[in-house]
């Protein structure tokens, strides 16, 4: 990866979270604003970039936009159904297959906990701060491919960690807004991204360039990996995915 490709400029903090690197973006749902307000403020000071909601449409729309390594659901003072299907819907708008998704629980509501919602990991309520902190590692390192930290679809590896791209041991040179729409597509592989919903998850909500923006860096990325570009498909007169094969 070339230095254009820095920390910096792809909009993402600099440093080690929680002892694994690129692990950075946490959305909270919590209808409890004291809750919800010390567990982002914990979060933060373990380096991770913290949206939090208490409305479970901003969440849905923080986490499609964002594509979070971690979700934190607050299951206290909520009826645990309900929190449960928040957590369904949350972990549905997000693509990637790493997501860490932890519930924050009552003792009583433990029982009532459903495997079919999608937590990875949950903290009874009151907790100690370091007792997040350390399950989120814990779960952070156990979960699939965030062990090592690399997402891998064929030849290609993508890694995190380091912004490298390789495809069959080869390293590929990327820019950064290359590497993070790669990045988007292939951590959604099968899923289709529209133009609009591929600025706003790559360049920002205060990006004005238009959306042949995307088409351009489609191109791009296709000349730069002909081993992959039949898996980056056009979706005609909607926008682009990653073949799931």
């Amino acid at each position: 990866m070339s230095e254009r490709n820095s920390s910096s400029d792809s909009g993402v903090e600099t440093g080690e979270v929680l002892g694994i690197a690129g692990r950075q973006r946490a959305v909270v749902w919590c209808q409890c604003p004291r809750i919800g307000g010390l567990v982002a403020e914990q979060l933060r000071g373990a380096k991770w970039q913290v949206a939090a909601a208490a409305d479970v449409g901003a969440a849905l729309e923080m986490t499609q936009r964002q594509r979070p390594e971690l979700l934190v659901i607050c299951f206290v003072g909520q009826p645990t159904v309900h929190a449960g299907r928040v957590a369904q819907k949350l972990r549905a708008a997000c693509p990637r297959r790493d997501l860490v998704t932890v519930g924050l629980v009552e003792p009583r509501q433990v029982q009532e906990l459903d495997p079919t919602w999608g937590l990875t990991t949950f903290v009874i309520h009151p907790y100690q701060p370091q007792e997040l902190l350390a399950r989120i590692r814990l779960a952070c390192w156990q979960h699939g491919d965030s062990a090592t930290g690399l997402i891998k679809a064929g030849p290609l590896v993508i890694n995190p960690r380091h912004y490298l791209v390789t495809v069959d041991g080869r390293p590929v040179d990327l820019t950064s807004k290359e590497y993070e729409l790669l990045r988007l597509l292939v951590e959604g592989r099968g899923r289709v991204f529209t133009r609009p919903a591929a600025l706003r998850s790559v360049w920002g909500d205060d990006y004005y360039g238009g959306e042949r923006t995307v088409d351009v860096h489609i191109r791009r990325l296709r000349a730069k990996l002909p081993e992959i570009a039949d898996r980056i498909e056009t979706v005609r007169g909607v926008g682009y995915r990653f073949a799931a094969r």
